[in-house]
C-alpha cells in the first residue's frame, strides 16, 4: 500500500488594501445626493457605520446620470489601477517568490464585472498564479 502525503496547508503571506484617492464625509455625500435630486435627502438617524467614504471620481461627476455601460467602464478604469496597487503591495509584503503563489483572492464590493476583474487585469499584475478565486460582495 502506498502512502500519499497530505497536501501542504495554505497560508496567507501577503495582504494589502487599496482605496480610491478622493474622500468625502457622509454628510457631504448626503448633501450631494440632495442637490442631484433637487431636494433635501433625509439623513440616517444613527451615527453608526462609516463616517468617511472613498471615491475614484468627484462626487459631482458621480451624481450625473450614466448608463450601465458607462458605469462599468468607469469602474474598470479605476479598479484596474487599484488592483495593480494592491497586488504589488501584497506581493512585496509577502517577501516570497512569484512562482510560489498558488492562489489569489480578490474582493470588490462596489462593482461587479464579467469577465472577472482578475481576468481583465491579468496582463497588468506581475503574478500569474496557477489558480485564482475572484470574489465580490453581494449587493
Amino acid at each position: 500500500m502506498t502512502h500519499t502525503p497530505a497536501p501542504r496547508r495554505g497560508r496567507m503571506v501577503g495582504l494589502a488594501t487599496a482605496l480610491p484617492p478622493l474622500k468625502a464625509s457622509v454628510d457631504e455625500v448626503w448633501d450631494a445626493l440632495g442637490k442631484a435630486r433637487g431636494r433635501r435627502m433625509p439623513k440616517l438617524q444613527s451615527d453608526e457605520g462609516a463616517r468617511t467614504r472613498h471615491f475614484a471620481q468627484p462626487l459631482t461627476s458621480l451624481m450625473e446620470r450614466r448608463t450601465q455601460s458607462q458605469q462599468t467602464d468607469a469602474y474598470l478604469e479605476h479598479a484596474r489601477v487599484l488592483a495593480r496597487q494592491v497586488c504589488c503591495a501584497a506581493l512585496e509584503r509577502s517577501r516570497i517568490d512569484v512562482a510560489d503563489i498558488g492562489l489569489v483572492v480578490g474582493v470588490s464590493c462596489t462593482g461587479v464585472v464579467l469577465p472577472s476583474l482578475r481576468s481583465i487585469t491579468s496582463g497588468h499584475i506581475p503574478i500569474e498564479p496557477r489558480s485564482s478565486l475572484p470574489s465580490s460582495c453581494p449587493r
